[in-house]
Formats: C-alpha cells, sequence, structure tokens
C-alpha cells in the first residue's frame, strides 16, 4: 500500500471515501500506523463480518481498510431475505 505524501498531494480530498479490501486487515494496521498516521476508526471487527479500520490520507481522502470475516453469529437472521433479482439483503441470499 502506497499512501501520498503531503507533497504530492494537490487536492483537498474533503467528501472523498476510498475502500482497499485487503487479506489480512491486521497487516494493513501495522503497516499504515508505522507511516506515522493514526487511524481515525480503530481496527474493529465488525458484527456484520468485517475486520476494518480507516483513516485520513496526507491529502484528507478517507481511507477505509477491510477484510471480511465470518459475522457474528445470528447477525443477519434479522433481516429479511431480498426479493427476486434484488441485490439487496443479507450475503448469500
Amino acid at each position: 500500500m502506497h499512501l501520498a505524501d503531503e507533497e504530492s498531494a494537490t487536492v483537498a480530498g474533503t467528501g472523498i471515501c476510498v475502500e482497499f479490501q485487503v487479506k489480512d486487515a491486521w497487516r494493513a494496521f501495522e503497516e499504515v500506523a508505522a507511516t506515522g498516521l493514526e487511524a481515525g476508526y480503530p481496527l474493529t471487527d465488525e458484527p456484520f463480518g468485517q475486520r476494518r479500520f480507516g483513516f485520513r490520507d496526507p491529502a484528507g481522502v478517507w481511507v477505509d481498510v477491510v477484510e471480511q470475516i465470518e459475522p457474528a453469529e445470528g447477525f443477519w437472521d434479522r433481516f429479511p431475505p431480498a426479493g427476486p433479482g434484488s441485490t439487496m439483503g443479507a450475503p448469500g441470499q
């Protein structure tokens, strides 16, 4: 993962968000922390099935780093399955 430095930042990233899906969010978190950037959203296992953290790069862009993990047991049970042809609803439904 390469992060822009302040000298190469030519735009204000306010309002911009990018998301990266990674195989190992712990490792990505350690790599980002080693650059001196602080996580604006700490490394967290979300009940819906993501391990993630977020930070602002030097240009102000919000970067969300996500690893797909198993959701908490029963988390998706409270959501109705999607209707025919819909891409909405619980994963795999």
